[in-house]
């Protein structure tokens, strides 16, 4: 049953996102091929940009869909866009994308039917992923005038009110969009969010298909091969698994802008690409303007790549309608300044001074260093044998090469055939860069935009370069996996422009393991206590094991009680368990003091307790007498 509610959320949200970007794809010529694989993307930006002004206007989010639903048809309905937007016909075409989407879509969601809501409640960054969850809950429940401005009745609620109010101007679209979509399919947000980020992972598959037919004419089954790879391979698997849900949303639509400004260089009619640049471009402001840098950077790579073949003169004048969509997508932004924009000066201002720990960065993209067991020691100059720095030092590069190329796993581990594993390794990332090199010429004349487009993902890589050069090592990482998507289309490259067939060898190497590392998912959310990869350097929170996050299995419990106390020591369990009482409708109370941001933040108070409840939510151990006086329900796994 369970299965059944996770694949009709995703195929209603891919079918409404297809929907509402159908018009606007009908935009892009005709004579691009597979121009409608990017309709579920610009979908997606349209409806976050319209449910985050929406809900700032007062709208419940709930009516949204439908709303975007009506406009869409009317849309379509119009004469111009739909002599435009007729496809060509092509059956076989059609049943061989169907499967496609279908057995992607299987592949990101069977995780979670394989190792339940032990699995699927986190992975790698819990705070964020309770955080997202307790913000979609209180945006579904309170308006925005109500958050922004909270009662003493409505702080008093639960822990995450305030800082969902708090989060209004933090990238607050992602939670927009599931709190519209979740209410027909699931009783609680806990429920609906690993569904919802394997539909947002399932985007940059049709993004990565478009980016193919439309700018590499890449015929449609090794499109379709390739962008699996790239969609459930190695780096969405750590953006999901860092539980980074407005960078998994957004990876689909700079790789979308991208393909589109790469196209716009090359075309006599590039006025109907407005829309489509305009939409995408807010998308990206209002799902996730930290990416903004990246994305700026590989929009203006594109560009300079089409400087590099043509004239100046008419460069400039192909350049007039992606600066005004830019300048639109600016404009849009001006509603809510605060969330989007304005969010991403706060978020440079505090890379400036240096706000963000090393520490994160030595977590979440410890991958980077592969298994050089001796990396972080060089990067804090902490004393080690001066043979053993050595030796880290000139493996380091080979290290940290595997792990941008998503293939951390394939770093040689410690041990006597290290040495003779990194020898091999380092001829092989040489081999691979020049085989890229080789293709990018070859690129530049036979296909510009290809070209372009490469150019714009080498590109995106210098923010995240200059970040870890002046020691920024948190936004330098984080932009490292940023950049990576647009990055994995350089790096096969040598696939999609004719070649020998020698240099096309690492490549298909290189999508063979990003495929491997897809399938070897679901295997591994069968292991168990819900932990699917224990070992460095991949991100994994080993403190998951000690409790139960499989809330959805004691709902016929908490129904049946009157009132419910929860005593939750953990915090993030504990918030959790707040949105899953909120979201049942169930009248409870927490006998611990609230705080606004787990066990830190502000003291909010207590809660007046419930005098007839019957039921207790619990992760300690059972005070005597308790037992017999309530309903115990433990979330206690471990001693």
């Amino acid at each position: 049953m369970d299965a059944l509610i996770d694949v009709s959320f995703f195929a209603a949200g891919l079918a409404c996102f297809a929907a509402i970007g159908w018009p606007v794809c009908a935009a892009i010529p005709a004579e691009v091929r597979g121009r409608f694989w990017a309709a579920p993307v610009l979908g997606l930006a349209l409806f976050g940009v319209v449910a985050t002004l929406a809900y700032r206007g007062g709208v419940p989010l709930p009516y949204l869909p439908l709303v975007c639903l009506f406009f869409a048809a009317v849309a379509c309905a119009l004469p111009g866009v739909r002599r435009r937007a007729a496809p060509a016909a092509d059956a076989r075409a059609a049943a061989i994308s169907a499967v496609a989407v279908v057995a992607v879509g299987l592949l990101v969601l069977s995780p979670k039917w394989i190792g339940g809501h032990q699995f699927a409640a986190f992975q790698g960054n819990h705070y964020d992923q309770a955080t997202y969850i307790a913000n979609a809950s209180a945006f579904a429940k309170l308006s925005y005038g109500e958050l922004a401005r909270l009662s003493p009745a409505n702080v008093l609620a639960n822990t995450y009110n305030h800082f969902a109010g708090e989060q209004l101007g933090s990238r607050p679209a992602v939670g927009f969009v599931l709190a519209a979509l979740r209410a027909p399919f699931f009783d609680t947000t806990f429920e609906a969010a690993y569904a919802y980020l394997a539909l947002l992972q399932a985007l940059t598959f049709f993004a990565a298909v478009f980016v193919l037919r439309a700018v590499f004419a890449v015929s449609p089954i090794p499109a379709l091969l390739l962008s699996a790879a790239l969609a459930a391979g190695t780096y969405l698997q750590l953006i999901f698994d860092i539980n980074a849900w407005s960078q998994l949303a957004a990876t689909p639509l700079v790789l979308v802008l991208t393909a589109l400004v790469a196209l716009a260089f090359g075309r006599t009619a590039r006025a109907p690409l407005f829309f489509p640049l305009t939409a995408g471009g807010a998308g990206v402001c209002y799902v996730y303007p930290e990416i903004g840098p990246i994305a700026a950077s590989a929009v203006a790579g594109a560009a300079l790549g089409w400087l590099l073949i043509r004239d100046r003169r008419p460069w400039i004048e192909a350049m007039r309608v992606p600066a005004l969509a830019g300048a639109a997508a600016l404009v849009v932004c001006v509603p809510y300044w605060r969330g989007t924009l304005g969010s991403l000066l706060i978020q440079a201002q505090a890379i400036g001074r240096g706000s963000y720990p090393t520490e994160w960065f030595f977590y979440y993209y410890r991958f980077l260093f592969g298994r050089n067991e001796h990396a972080v020691d060089l990067v804090l100059n902490s004393a080690i044998p001066a043979q053993t720095a050595l030796a880290a030092a000139m493996a380091l590069p080979v290290d940290f090469a595997l792990g941008a190329l998503g293939l951390y796993f394939l770093s040689p581990e410690p041990g006597a055939g290290r040495a003779a594993g990194l020898l091999a390794a380092c001829a092989a990332v040489i081999a691979l860069i020049a085989a890229c090199i080789g293709a990018g010429r070859a690129l530049r004349a036979a296909n510009p935009a290809g070209f372009a487009f490469v150019c714009g993902a080498v590109l995106a890589l210098a923010v995240p370069a200059s970040m870890l050069a002046s020691g920024n090592l948190w936004p330098g990482g984080k932009g490292v996996l940023m950049a990576a998507p647009l990055l994995y289309f350089a790096l096969i490259s040598p696939l999609l422009v004719a070649m020998p067939r020698r240099r096309r060898i690492l490549p298909l190497l290189l999508v063979c393991a990003h495929l491997a590392f897809a399938f070897e998912r679901p295997v591994a959310a069968a292991r168990p206590n819900g932990i699917h990869r224990s070992f460095p350097p991949y991100p994994s929170i080993m403190e998951k094991a000690a409790h139960d996050w499989d809330l959805p299995r004691h709902k016929s419990r908490l129904r049946a009680c009157s009132a419910v106390a929860l005593d939750i020591a953990h915090p993030v369990l504990d918030r959790v368990a707040q949105t899953f009482v909120v979201d049942l409708g169930l009248r409870w109370y927490s006998r611990r003091p609230l705080r606004s941001y787990f066990e830190q933040g502000t003291d909010l108070g207590r809660q007046p307790p419930i005098a007839d409840a019957d039921c207790v939510l619990t992760d300690g151990a059972a005070p005597p007498g308790e037992q017999r006086a309530h309903h115990r329900i433990g979330l206690r796994r471990g001693p």
